[in-house]
């Protein structure tokens, strides 16, 4: 998980080479309002769309949790990369969004390039966010921060 505060007005979250514990499994996104003691579990609008080098097209609209662009394996070589941007989380009086890009190797074997983003509409400010999978734990991958002035 990761705290934010007002240092920075944009945060930039890379994520790579992210291995699941578990097989067939979601990388979802969660933000907390209260230092990452409880997080959301209810979003106001959320979307997710997923375009794969197969024949299937990922669309979710799911209102509990931010996902990133379909499932992924954890055979040999599976993983999953993704950027996700934070726009002034530390802000309050505005709607605030999570929206990013990923790239799995999806549980087809194909390959999955997606876009998401989600909001959650309470003009408070968000302090937290966490990275978790479906089912299971992330057994590898490298997290980094970045924060962004203007």
């Amino acid at each position: 998980s990761v705290t934010f505060d007002s240092t920075y007005k944009m945060y930039c979250i890379i994520g790579q080479s992210i291995v699941s514990a578990s097989n067939n499994v979601e990388l979802n996104l969660y933000t907390s309002n209260n230092g990452g003691t409880s997080y959301e579990s209810s979003y106001d609008e959320n979307d997710t769309r997923g375009i794969s080098s197969g024949t299937s097209i990922h669309i979710s609209n799911s209102t509990s949790v931010i996902g990133h662009a379909g499932s992924f394996g954890n055979a040999s070589g599976k993983n999953a990369s993704i950027i996700v941007w934070c726009p002034s989380p530390s802000e309050s009086g505005t709607f605030h969004t999570v929206y990013g890009d990923s790239v799995v190797n999806d549980d087809q074997g194909y390959v999955r390039r997606g876009m998401f983003a989600g909001m959650h509409e309470t003009a408070e400010a968000y302090d937290a966010i966490k990275f978790e999978m479906s089912s299971g734990n992330i057994a590898s991958g490298t997290f980094s921060l970045y924060g962004l002035t203007t």
